[in-house]
């Protein structure tokens, strides 16, 4: 279990905002500002985005036990060990 400020979080002109209202990230005056709104939405997004990956990857390799689908498309392979590595780093373990 990550051990981030729960989401979801929301973009409110560049302030990112947790769900009990409080800050994670100050906009465009704030000490840690975001200067590009675009940028804030995918802060915004961090937490749904991890969730969904953590499921992601649960589910390709419960779908890749057999062995058939992952190792005809050494691609998938490759994207998949991709997720995972960006999973530890979200997590701070790599």
């Amino acid at each position: 279990m990550s051990k981030h400020t729960p989401g979801p979080w929301s973009n409110d002109d560049g302030d990112i905002i947790s769900p009990d209202g409080g800050y994670i990230a100050y906009g465009h005056t704030g000490q840690r500002a975001i200067d590009i709104d675009e940028d804030a939405n995918l802060i915004a997004a961090a937490p749904d985005l991890l969730e969904a990956l953590e499921e992601l990857v649960i589910a390709a390799d419960a779908f890749s036990v057999s062995g058939v689908y992952f190792n005809s498309f050494k691609e998938n392979f490759a994207a998949l060990k991709k997720a995972m590595t960006a999973l530890e780093k979200a997590r701070g373990e790599a």
